[in-house]
Order: C-alpha cells, then sequence, then structure tokens
C-alpha cells in the first residue's frame, strides 16, 4: 500500500483581529505576529510485515514567528526530513 500526503498551512491571524493598536515591544512579548506558509509532505509504504516512511516539514524552510507566548518571540520549527522504518514481528 502506497500513501501520499501533502500539506499546506497558512496562518494570517491578522485578518481575524485587527492589530492595528498593538505596537511591538523591547522583550518580544506584544505584538503582531506576521503571516506564513508552510508546506508539508509525506510518502509511505506498507507491506504485511513491515513499512517504511519518508515526511518533510517546512519544506521551503520559511523563517516565522510560531508565537510570543510565554516569554516573547519563539521561532517556528525549521525544515525537517524524518525517515522511519517499521517492522511487526
Amino acid at each position: 500500500v502506497l500513501k501520499i500526503r501533502s500539506d499546506h498551512t497558512v496562518s494570517d491571524i491578522k485578518s481575524l483581529l485587527d492589530y492595528n493598536s498593538i505596537r511591538s515591544d523591547a522583550d518580544g512579548t506584544n505584538g503582531v505576529i506576521p503571516a506564513y506558509e508552510l508546506v508539508h509532505a509525506s510518502i509511505g509504504y506498507k507491506r504485511e510485515k513491515w513499512s517504511v516512511f519518508l515526511t518533510g516539514k517546512n519544506l521551503l524552510d520559511q523563517k516565522y514567528i510560531s508565537t510570543r507566548l510565554p516569554e516573547g518571540i519563539q521561532p517556528g520549527l525549521f525544515r525537517q526530513v524524518n525517515f522511519g522504518v517499521t517492522i511487526n514481528l
């Protein structure tokens, strides 16, 4: 069985709330989080007793702010590529 999956994440919380009055401060705990887009993909192959997979997250290696809590700006995850094998005994 072959499985292929792709995800595209768009985050633009500015369009949901009015941030015009919020200003960034020196410690980074307040301020607008800019919009960002992420692309993820995975592929896997499964046989009766084993399976393999390859997964990629943030494939375009976008630099983004994931949150400002609890202690200021927190960077988003960098590009990740994971490979795995499962063997059923």
